[in-house]
Parts: structure tokens; sequence; C-alpha cells
């Protein structure tokens, strides 16, 4: 009686196993064809392992991903911004750009990247493209489009530089700070191959659990199952629409508290520390073209907020840089402003020009089209909104040789 027990607990045990694996596959392979060309709601996209995000916004011909330019940078080339949180279709420079040309984009781009981050991140997809048992291997790409955002790839590097190594040569720190990245990416063959485990884990033991806790009565129930409604359906944003509506647009500067601090270009740096970071982005730029000698290399300088209008006076800015380091607001001026971008995009020319790479500075056409409209916000004014990722793009198009 015992070992009939045994053997059917063992039976029931087994079919239990198997069905979950059997679940567990079809779900994997689900989940990995709807991640691709945002056929998953955009806010559910944000618990998509790195791997996959890259291949998330529909800016590329999937049988035709043999030839495609790879975008890095920061949210800014990402395309963070009103856009995407009010789930716009185009909202990233690489939307407008497919659709002008027809070209493929891939966007390696992640938020809060420096220079080294995002030349890492690139050479972690596609190393970990070769271990891919459900997609093809990504190729060489024919072009990077690496932008520069002076908001914080400045700030960012230097922190990172005087925090780690800042007793060795930039460009032996900057190599082995991607090699680093690199090794310490090795492991990522599971979460590659199998990623509804690490999507569910983020979606269960992180947005569920932060769900629960909210709850204490019926009033905060709904609230939080109505933010988790319009999350899933792709229609979260990180203000209310009272409080959009509430925003005057016209007199947008004035308001201190909904707008400022903001970034600015590096005002929280002197002309020696940006010299430096400039130093780490152009040794990042050396160590791909170096590595891909056949791959063009596209350099677009975007302005900060601040280096976009014309600022009433004085400029709160704020940075990581400065919340790191407990430096409290501090307060710049136009004049000051422009000094510092003038100064970081001549030194950027002058490196593009001796490497012969294509440069493009939009910050005169950022200012000159922000005297008409409104290029940032409403709701998040650190980043370009719907119609000024649209108009810089076709601005690229107009001056960049992508074809």
């Amino acid at each position: 009686m015992i070992r009939n027990f045994i053997k059917k607990f063992t039976q029931n045990f087994l079919l239990l196993l198997s069905t979950i694996f059997i679940l567990l596959f079809f779900f994997n392979f689900i989940l990995i064809h709807f991640s691709h060309k945002q056929k998953i709601p955009r806010q559910l996209a944000g618990s998509l392992p790195n791997y996959y995000f890259s291949f998330y916004p529909d800016t590329y011909e999937k049988d035709k991903l043999k030839k495609y330019t790879a975008i890095l940078g920061d949210s800014l080339a990402q395309g963070s911004g009103d856009g995407y949180l009010s789930s716009k279709y185009d909202y990233s420079f690489a939307h407008h750009l497919h659709n002008k040309t027809g070209l493929n984009f891939l966007n390696f781009a992640r938020g809060g990247y420096g220079s080294i981050s995002s030349v890492s991140n690139f050479e972690r997809i596609f190393k970990m493209s070769k271990n891919s048992f459900f997609q093809s291997s990504l190729e060489i790409p024919e072009k990077f489009i690496f932008f520069f955002s002076e908001g914080n790839d400045l700030t960012d590097n230097f922190d990172q530089y005087t925090k780690f190594q800042s007793a060795i040569p930039i460009k032996e720190y900057v190599n082995t700070q991607i090699e680093r990245n690199l090794k310490n990416s090795e492991d990522k063959i599971v979460e590659q191959n199998i990623p509804i485990i690490f999507f569910l884990k983020k979606v269960i033991f992180t947005d569920l659990i932060r769900y629960i806790k909210k709850i204490d009565n019926y009033s905060s129930f709904v609230i939080e199952t109505t933010k988790i409604f319009n999350k899933i359906s792709g229609h979260a944003v990180s203000l209310s629409q009272d409080e959009i509506n509430s925003l005057d647009l016209n007199k947008f500067k004035n308001f201190e508290k909904k707008v400022q601090p903001l970034e600015s270009a590096a005002n929280e740096l002197n002309s020696k520390e940006i010299l430096i970071s400039l130093e780490i982005f152009f040794e990042s730029i050396n160590y791909l073209n170096k590595k891909y000698k056949d791959a063009e290399i596209i350099v677009i300088y975007l302005p900060s907020p601040v280096s976009s209008y014309e600022w009433e006076e004085p400029i709160t800015i704020w940075s990581n840089y400065i919340s790191k380091n407990k430096l409290g607001f501090l307060k710049t001026s136009n004049e000051q402003n422009n000094y510092n971008r003038k100064f970081i995009t001549e030194n950027i020319l002058k490196f593009c020009n001796k490497k012969n790479f294509q440069f493009l500075d939009v910050s005169e056409f950022v200012r000159n089209k922000g005297n008409q409209n409104l290029l940032h916000g409403p709701i998040d004014m650190e980043h370009l909104n719907h119609y000024g990722y649209k108009v810089v793009s076709k601005y690229i198009f107009d001056n960049i040789k992508l074809k």
C-alpha cells in the first residue's frame, strides 16, 4: 500500500513538473515573441530583461536585420519623455529616423548611462546574441550613432572616474572598465534564453509587492488598482491630468517648483574636469572604432533643458553628481551655461574632425525651435517631448548622411 502511494505520488509529482516545464516553455516563447517591435504593453516593457529591451522598439525589419545602425547613449537617446509616458508609438529618435530612411535601428541606449556604460551595453548585447537559442545573432552594425547628452554624460563620466580609477591613465581606465563590465555579464545566458522567469520576478516581486504595501483601505485599493490597469494598458504618466492642465506653457519658465531644478551644460564642473570627462567619452568611442574599423561612427550633441531655452535668472540646476556629492542645488546664468556648452562642443568637434567622424550639434536648432514651441515636457521636463523628438529627428535626417 505504501509502495503504491509512493509510486502514485512520484507519478503525480513528475506530471506536475512536466506541466510546469511545458507551460514555462510556452509562456517563455510567447514573451520572447511579444517582446519585439512593441507588441507588449508599454509599461510592461520596463520589466523585460535588458537584452530584450533593445528589440522592443519598432525601429527595424526583423527579416532584414543583418544591416542596422546601433544607437548608443542615455535616456534621451533611448527615447524617455512625454511620448514614452503617454504611449506614443514613435517616441524616440530611432522611430522617426527609421520611418524617414527605411533603415534598421537598434537602440542600446539606457537611462542613466555614461560613455563607458553605453559602449559596454552594446558589447554585452552583441556578445549575448551569439548565445541566443531563439533568434539570429547580430552582425556588426554598419553605423554607430553616439548621442552625447550634455546634461549628465559629463558629470557621470567624471564622478565614476574619480570614484574608481582616477590614479591610472584614462585610456587604461576606460578599456579596463568596459572589459570588467563584460566579464560581469557572462552569467546572463539563462536570463537571455529564459526571460519569463526574470520578467515574472520583476512583475510579481517588485510591482505586486509594492502594490500590496500601498493598500490599507478600500479607497487606496481602488486608486492603486486603477494605476495597475493603467500601467498594463500603457497609459501611465508621472503627473495627473489636473497637474498637467495647471501648467501654463506660455509661462513655464516661471514655474520654479514645477520645472526647475534642471540639468545644464555641466555647470557643476570646471574646465579641467570637463576635459577629463570628454577624454573618457573620446576613449570610449576609440574603443569602438578600434574594434569595429568598418563601422562608421556618428556623434550627435544633445543640449540640456537649460541650454534649450533662454531662462529667467538665476537658474537652478541639478544632476546626479550634485546629489551624490551633497552639493545642494546650484545656481547658474544663461551666459555661463552657453560658455560651457560652446567649450564642450568645440572640443568634441575637434575630436571628430581629427577622426573623420560625422558630428552634428543640434543646440542652436533646438533653441530656435524652443522660441516657438515647447520641446520638453510638460510631464517630463528633463527629456524631449513627442514633438521635440520629431523635429530634432528631421534636423538630423536633413544634416547627417545616414545612407
